[in-house]
């Protein structure tokens, strides 16, 4: 669970906003990592709430999708 989700914050269904997974896979695939389903519903959520938190908090300047998924392998 995200740390967001336990001070409160509810749980709304998450719109995807990355690229498709099979574009995600093989982003991940050139960085050497592997990516599943399940993982991939976990960035999606993610990169969601990034979007929508950045709204009211200046915590990104980052809100593109495909820029979301890059610096998201960037830190792995």
């Amino acid at each position: 669970m995200f740390p967001c989700l336990q001070y409160g914050y509810r749980k709304r269904k998450v719109k995807i906003m990355l690229p498709d997974f099979e574009f995600c896979c093989d982003a991940f695939k050139k960085y050497g990592f592997d990516l599943n389903q399940n993982s991939y519903k976990k960035f999606c959520n993610y990169s969601d709430y990034l979007v929508e938190y950045n709204k009211n908090v200046n915590l990104t300047s980052i809100t593109d999708p495909t820029e979301i998924l890059l610096s998201i392998l960037l830190i792995a």
